[in-house]
């Protein structure tokens, strides 16, 4: 994956991350050997209004990578859940950060730097690719279909909440 903010451009290897400063042409490597907390990037984020760079893992780890340091935010890594818990993608929504999970949706507060709630359109059995916000709608993208429901709605964690929009369902 690759992300930009800030003057910089970071890269994600399968190992690590590259970071170029286009003004300085300068470029430097991140490793879990000089601070990430895991290898196997899965995807990246950056966001603007913190300057902070997101990176997610094959393993469901999450880092923040902020000031030249990194936070850890392990909880979709140690959780207990059958299944993949890569993280497919990292989507900003009214000051939270969305992840696009293999088994959910995983709200994080970039402040408090924790998990607040997590969703489950697919009831846990089909890896979400993408997530994106319209209006009052979220949408969970899977191979397969396209899952909908309120984004104002507190209950998103149960899977009756959720709709497949059939209109876009694929043709097989």
């Amino acid at each position: 994956d690759i992300a930009a903010g800030n003057g910089l451009i970071y890269t994600a290897f399968e190992e690590g991350l590259l970071e170029y400063d286009n003004a300085a042409n300068e470029t430097s490597v991140w490793t879990s050997v000089n601070g990430l907390s895991d290898i196997n990037l899965s995807c990246l984020y950056f966001d603007n209004s913190q300057n902070a760079l997101y990176i997610g893992y094959e393993n469901g780890n999450f880092d923040k990578l902020i000031n030249n340091s990194v936070i850890n935010i392990p909880a979709i890594k140690l959780a207990s859940v059958p299944g993949s818990k890569r993280i497919n993608k990292i989507v900003p929504y009214n000051n939270y950060i969305y992840l696009a999970t293999g088994f959910s949706i995983v709200k994080i507060d970039p402040i408090k730097n924790e998990v607040r709630d997590t969703y489950y359109p697919t009831n846990g059995n089909e890896p979400i690719i993408d997530v994106a916000f319209k209006n009052d709608s979220i949408f969970a993208l899977t191979s397969s279909k396209l899952y909908k429901g309120n984004s104002s709605n507190f209950a998103l964690a149960d899977p009756n909440q959720w709709s497949v929009d059939n209109r876009l369902a694929l043709q097989t």
